[in-house]
Order: C-alpha cells, then sequence, then structure tokens
C-alpha cells in the first residue's frame, strides 16, 4: 500500500487550504496508512484532521500531548469512514497519551467517525492499546466489527511495563458513542486478566505471574450500545470507574444459529428458512417487514423467536414448509415462545396435506408452567392459526405479558393489539386450553427493591379467537381477560375442567375481568364446572347464539367485581341451554343493565342436589326478560337430537316465537343462517329441510272450536305453523317466579285466567291491549294449573302449564 502521507520540506501536505483552515488544522490526513509521530513530530495541542472520505485504516503511534494540550483527531468536511473487508482495526492508537479522537469536526454529523468495514477475524472498531493513557474517544459509530467496537486496553506480558506494579492507565474518557453490529462484545475496556489471579507467562523460560495494569478514573457514559453478539460493555480492572447514562439494548446475542439459512423452498416463498431447533433474534438476524421465514419439517426440541417485528401491512410469517413441523420434549420446556416481537403471523398452514402444520407434542414434562405457544415479552400485533397443541404441561396457548416491576410492562405504558388466533386445535392439557391476556384487571401486589406496590396488567385491544377446537383441558378450555373489545366465536369446547388445579379452575369458555365485546357461536360441551363464566368484565357484552349443554354447574354465570362499569349492559340472547347442574342462566351482576331474551333452557337441575333452576337472580340483579323458553324436559323443545344436535325441528315450539333483537345486531344464527323478522328461540333458526318428526306436536296451545277440545291438548309451548296461525306461547316452562304469554305479532291479549287444578281461580289478568303478558306466580303451589287466554277478536285459548 502507498503510504498515506505527502512530505514536503518535512511537512505535511494541506489539503484543501480553505478547507484546513475552516477546521483549525495544523495538519491533514487524506490517505490510509500507518502515522507514527517519531517522524511527524506533531506538538501538543495541535489538531490532526481527517478530510472527509472513506478509509481502509488509519493507524497512529506515538502521539503525546500533555494535559492542558491534548492532541486532537477530527473529522474535517463531513464524515470519515473507515473500514474495509478484510484488514485490521479500524481506527488504532498505539503508545499515545493525551489525545483525543473526536468525531465533532462537523455540527450535522452525530458520529463524524464512523468504522463500517472491519470484517476480519479479530478485528475491532476502535482500539487503543500499548502503553497509552489520558485520552479521549466521543462521536465515533462503529456499525460493523468482527469483534468488539472498542478494544481499549494492555495485558501483562514478558515487559515489566506492562505489569500492574510499573504502569497504571490514567484518566480515560468514552463518551456519545454509538456501537453496533459487533461479533463480540460492543466495549471491552481494561484486560481481561484477574486482578487476583494474573496471569501466567514464560519469559526466557521461566514461568511466571503477572498482574494486569489497573485503569483509575475511567469514564464511560452517553454511549449507546445494540446488537453485539456479546456482552454490551465489559469493563475490567476498573475499580473507581464512572459509568453511567449509557443505553444498552439486543446485547449478547451470540452467533447466527447454525439452523439459519437464507432462503429455502421456493414453493413456500422462503427468505429464510430455520432448520434445527435454537434461540433466533431478530436483532442479530435482520429479517425484514413482509418476508417469510419457513420452518422445515421436522422434529425440533422447542423454538425460540425474539424481536421479530413487521409492519401493520407487512407482517413477517413464520409457517412450515415441506410437511409438518413437531415441536416439544418430554422436560418440561414450553414449545415454541416468541417475545419482543410485533406484526407477526405463525401458522400452520404451509403445507395442504397437513390442516395443522405444527403440533407441539410433549410440553407436558416435569416443569408445570410448560405451555404449547408461548407469546409474551411484550409482544403485539399477532396471528396465530392452523397450531395443534396436542399436550402441555400448562396452558396449549397463552398471550399475554404479566406486569413486573419493569414499568414497561404496566398497562399505562403497554397496550397490546389486534392479536388473532383461529383454527388451532388444542387438546390434553393440564391448565387451560388458551389463556389470553391477564385475570386481574384491577392489578395485584409485587415488591419493587423493597417498596410494595399495584401494577396493573396490560389490555389486549383487538382480540379476535375464532374456529378454534379445544377439548379435555384441566382448567377452563378457554380464558381471556383485559380484553374490552373482544370477538370470540365459533369455536368449539368439549370435556374442559377435568382435572382443576384449583377451585372454580373448572369452566367451560372463561371471560376474565376487565373484559367487553361479544362471545357468540361458540359451542360447550361436558364441562365440569360453569358453562360460560363471566367473571368482573366491563359490560356493554353481548353473549348470543352459544349452544352449552352438558355442564356440571351454571349454564351461563355472570358477575361484576371490583373494576367493572356500572350501568353498562349485559344481553344474553339466542342462547340454547341445556342440562346444567344447577341453573341455565345464574346472574350476580346487580351493576348492570341486563337483557335475557330468546334463550331456551331445558333440563336444568340435572344434579338436584344444587336446587337448580332456569334463571336465579342473586345479591340484587335484575334483568328485562322477553321470550325465553324453558322446559324440564329437553324433547319439549323440538330439537333435532336431545344431546347431540340442538338444530330445530320442523314443528319446533321456539320457531318463530322468539322477538326481534335486530337492535342489538343479531341477525344470523349460530351456522349463519340469516334470522327471519319471526326470531326463533334458541342458537339455531329453524331451516326448512332439516326438520325431523315433529315429537312436539302435543305441547302446542292454539285456537280450535271450543276451550274443552284446546283444552285436552293444550301445555305451555308453542305452535306449529302447518296448523294454525292464530296461536300463543307461554314460557319459561315449567315456570318458577313468573310466567309469560305471548302472541303472534299484531294480535292482541285481553285478559289471561289461571285455575289450579281443582277447577279455582287462582289469578285474572287484564291488559292493556298488547301482544305480550308478563306476570308473578311466585306464590302459587307447585302442581298443574290451567290457562284461558281471552284475544281480540273474541277467541279463547285454554292450555297448561307446570309451577315447580
Amino acid at each position: 500500500m502507498k503510504q498515506g502521507l505527502y512530505l514536503v520540506c518535512g511537512l505535511l501536505l494541506l489539503v484543501n487550504a480553505q478547507q484546513s483552515m475552516a477546521c483549525n488544522c495544523a495538519y491533514t490526513i487524506t490517505q490510509s496508512g500507518t502515522y507514527n509521530n517519531s517522524t511527524l513530530h506533531v506538538q501538543p495541542g495541535q489538531t490532526i484532521c481527517i478530510q472527509a472520505g472513506h478509509y481502509d485504516f488509519l493507524k497512529f503511534i506515538g502521539f503525546v500531548g500533555t494535559a492542558a494540550q491534548p492532541i486532537r483527531f477530527v473529522n474535517c468536511g463531513g464524515q470519515v469512514g473507515v473500514g474495509a473487508n478484510a484488514t485490521t482495526s479500524g481506527i488504532q492508537f498505539t503508545n499515545s497519551s493525551y489525545f483525543a479522537l473526536t468525531g465533532s469536526g462537523d455540527a450535522a454529523i452525530p458520529y463524524g467517525f464512523l468504522v463500517d468495514k472491519s470484517y476480519s477475524t479479530g478485528s475491532s472498531g476502535v482500539s487503543v492499546g500499548g502503553a497509552s493513557t489520558e485520552y479521549e474517544v466521543e462521536r465515533v459509530e462503529v456499525s460493523v466489527a468482527s469483534y468488539t467496537g472498542f478494544f481499549m486496553k494492555l495485558d501483562p506480558g514478558c515487559d515489566s511495563t506492562t505489569w500492574r506494579d510499573n504502569y497504571t492507565i490514567r484518566n480515560v474518557r468514552i463518551h456519545d458513542n454509538y456501537v453496533h453490529n459487533t461479533g463480540g462484545p460492543g466495549m471491552f475496556i481494561g484486560s481481561g486478566y484477574s486482578a487476583t489471579t494474573g496471569a501466567t507467562i514464560t519469559c526466557n523460560g521461566t514461568t511466571k505471574t503477572v498482574y494486569p495494569v489497573q485503569m483509575t478514573g475511567l469514564q464511560v457514559y452517553n454511549n449507546r450500545i445494540d446488537l453485539t453478539t456479546g456482552v454490551g460493555l465489559n469493563i475490567n480492572n476498573a475499580p473507581n470507574a464512572s459509568v453511567y447514562n449509557n443505553t444498552l439494548v439486543n446485547t449478547s446475542l451470540g452467533p447466527v444459529p447454525a439452523g439459519w439459512k437464507i432462503g429455502g423452498s421456493a414453493g413456500c416463498g422462503c427468505d429464510y428458512t430455520i432448520t434445527k431447533a435454537d434461540t433466533y433474534n431478530n436483532a442479530r438476524l435482520g429479517v425484514k417487514p413482509g418476508q417469510t421465514v419457513c420452518i422445515q419439517a421436522g422434529q425440533y426440541n422447542y423454538l425460540r423467536l425474539s424481536n421479530f417485528v413487521g409492519s401493520t401491512t407487512q407482517p413477517i410469517r413464520f409457517m412450515n414448509c415441506g410437511g409438518q413441523v413437531t415441536a416439544g420434549t418430554t422436560t418440561g420446556t414450553t414449545g415454541i415462545v416468541v417475545s419482543g416481537s410485533q406484526y407477526f403471523v405463525l401458522s400452520g398452514a404451509g403445507d395442504s396435506n397437513s390442516f395443522y402444520g405444527i403440533k407441539l407434542t410433549q410440553s407436558n414434562g416435569t416443569n408445570g408452567n410448560a405451555m404449547g405457544v408461548s407469546v409474551s415479552g411484550l409482544s403485539s400485533d399477532c396471528e396465530i392459526d392452523h397450531i395443534e397443541v396436542a399436550a402441555a404441561n400448562f396452558a396449549g396457548i397463552m398471550v399475554k405479558t404479566d406486569p413486573t416491576c419493569d414499568p414497561a410492562t404496566w398497562r399505562e405504558n403497554f397496550t397490546m393489539y389486534n392479536v388473532k388466533l383461529h383454527d388451532n386445535y388444542i387438546h390434553d392439557t393440564g391448565g387451560e386450553g388458551m389463556y389470553i391476556g391477564n385475570s386481574f384487571y384491577d392489578g395485584f401486589g409485587v415488591t419493587c427493591d423493597g417498596v410494595a406496590k399495584t401494577v396493573y396488567p396490560h389490555l389486549i385491544q383487538g382480540l379476535e379467537v375464532y374456529n378454534n377446537r379445544i377439548e379435555r383441558t384441566g382448567a377452563e378450555g378457554l380464558q381471556y381477560g383485559c380484553a374490552p373489545d373482544a370477538q370470540v366465536h365459533h369455536n368449539r369446547l368439549e370435556y374442559t375442567g377435568i382435572s382443576p388445579f384449583a377451585n372454580y379452575q373448572n369452566n367451560g369458555l372463561q371471560i376474565s375481568s376487565g373484559s367487553g365485546g361479544d362471545c357468540y357461536s361458540n359451542s360447550i360441551r361436558h364441562v365440569a364446572g360453569t358453562g360460560l363464566a363471566i367473571l368482573g368484565h366491563l359490560g356493554n357484552g353481548r353473549i348470543f347464539n352459544n349452544v352449552i349443554y352438558d355442564v356440571g354447574q351454571d349454564g351461563i354465570f355472570c358477575d361484576d367485581r371490583p373494576g367493572s362499569l356500572s350501568n353498562t349492559s349485559m344481553a344474553f340472547l339466542n342462547n340454547t341451554i341445556s342440562k346444567t347442574g344447577r341453573d341455565g342462566i345464574r346472574l350476580y351482576n346487580e351493576i348492570n343493565v341486563n337483557t335475557i331474551a330468546n334463550n331456551v333452557i331445558t333440563r336444568p337441575n340435572a344434579t338436584p342436589s344444587l336446587n337448580g333452576k332456569a334463571f336465579v337472580f342473586a345479591q340484587g340483579a335484575t334483568a328485562s326478560m322477553s321470550a325465553n323458553f324453558t322446559a324440564a324436559s329437553a324433547s319439549t323443545a323440538g330439537f333435532e337430537n336431545d344431546s347431540t344436535d340442538f338444530h330445530l325441528k320442523s314443528g319446533s315450539p321456539l320457531i318463530d316465537f322468539g322477538i326481534n333483537v335486530s337492535s342489538w345486531r343479531i341477525t344470523v344464527d349460530l351456522d349463519g343462517n340469516p334470522r327471519d323478522t319471526s326470531y326463533d328461540i334458541g342458537a339455531y333458526e329453524y331451516v326448512a329441510g332439516n326438520q325431523g318428526t315433529n315429537a312436539t306436536n302435543s305441547a302446542y296451545a292454539r285456537v280450535g272450536a271450543t276451550p274443552q277440545t284446546d283444552a285436552q291438548t293444550a301445555v305451555a309451548g308453542a305452535y306449529s305453523p302447518e296448523e294454525s296461525t292464530s296461536k300463543v306461547v307461554i314460557y319459561p316452562s315449567p315456570a318458577y317466579s313468573q310466567i309469560t304469554f305471548q302472541l303472534p305479532q299484531g294480535q292482541v291479549i285481553d285478559q289471561v285466567s289461571i285455575y289450579n287444578a281443582m277447577g279455582q281461580l287462582v289469578i285474572t289478568q287484564r291488559s292493556e291491549r298488547v301482544d305480550r303478558m308478563t306476570f308473578s306466580v311466585a306464590n302459587l303451589l307447585a302442581g298443574t294449573y290451567i290457562f284461558d287466554l281471552i284475544k281480540s277478536p273474541l277467541q279463547t285459548v285454554r292450555g297448561r302449564f307446570v309451577k315447580l
């Protein structure tokens, strides 16, 4: 290489004298090279300018100023870039003292020196070695270094001047620099040899122990260190160092994992491919928004994915390629963990031959907290689909970041957005099938630096959970909390809460505190506890079109808790509930405005010792109730099958006897069929052609020639649309505390009279010419009662109902 200095009469050649004068340059460097002050004789207090441009390397030897007059090395005319693809460290100082390397030569440039190509093995961005002391390095950026960004130390050797007893490095200041993308530590300052044990070396055939020099008066401050393979800041043998106001992120990343490959199957559209179990940190890998990371088909003990950030329109996608991916071990390790990531998709839809292209097979070892998939670490804006969790010691899929002493995890500082979980299959878990959001909206206590405080979990804005199949879970099948506008629908849950780890953790679907939105069109069957438990919600929720069958406790339970909002609405509409151990719907939420309409409840109190009823209100809760149908026997409702198929048969008493709830924006049934103007009761709207045998003809109250004829066949229920256009339905049946008589729209009731089994008139009530009348039967004894309903024009309908 040509020597990088031009000599004229023993002086450095000035380059662009006007610019050099503006930088106050005594000398100006314009080319790469090694500069030795034994030849140049730069004096204390003078400034060496390095002309803006790019240099392969710059090495300075023996530049010694004084405490009052240091020698300054400064960029001039713009930024100085340093580094080559195959060379030594970028900027090097040896045996120099009282000097400053400063990138402050151009006020418009934050870092006047940029070391951007120190690729060769073991090279550093900036190194200071030998007997160097009393120096300052500021406003330098190291953007690439194969080893460390800054390397500043003196290791002990055979030369006695390198030993602790004979030399001390003093007053080093390193500040306002930016170091990133290093193959080792961000900054390595001070010898790494132990001050206690020293280093064993051999000099002239003699083995001896020598001790590293100390650094006194070291100051390291206002530096930014990012994306380092090793530790961000490694300081040694500096007993009184002052280290403050440094920002370190994405440090100790390690090398690029061996299982990371650029490209992959063109058929899968892979930008990158994962081939081995490992930790994959995008701070090291550099995947861009919109790119696809394929996971090659095969078995993985685990996968850890962190810091993958796409964009709203270009998420980063992770998907299986070439077949099914299986993950998990029997040691209790969570199968797939995603942390610190945003705008990403984890999908098992990468192979048309595998509906669940990613399968978590064994996350059920001795670690009780092992999950199939966990999304945490302040992650947000994610989608998870077509994944099977076949075993997990705790939850199948968990999505949340619990608050800790770190303020970044607190509700006021973090919100999770746009979480979408769909088309997954979760089964055989020790805890919940899906655990989404924190359960303690009202906060919980932590101790931080000895101080007890209450911290609040983040909200999830934009949660949607749909088309998931969840079976055989130890605790709840699906639990979500702190989700004010959730949309949870078309999920199928069966055999949940079969081995709970705590009392009352055995429900089907649980809406925990801090939640609102809609929960609809879900099928919840064979539940140990309550089918749908709503605890401490925010209100303004709609619960509709759900089928709940065979539950050990209540069909639907709703309560308010601290943090719940008063005077908000809860609507329970068009749900089908059958075979509940206790109550069909039990409400304790006295602070809400409750509406209960178009629900069918059959077979409540399946466990008689629980004293269950169709509806129970406690703690002062009330509700506006309309067009609900109840019956002790499911066969009365006219289902296709009383335990497996709750679609309606032709002639079901539920057909056309609901009220129109389109004002609640409910216009379709569980199957997506439109609700006609005469709503059916329950989750399904009757569709002609799907009917079975009419098993409920005897349950219709209809107008006939004489009241006596009607009384022989009429009971509380509904009507046969083929038989008459003049019809009446009463509900609930059996009745408990109140009863409602309903005529088709446009017809009006004049009077209702009720007689006991002895023919005695016990109640008579005239109406105000409305099509529905509700009144109390709480004081009636249990038994069978006859009713006469007079409607306009003058016609009488006679029927029976049962009071429990």
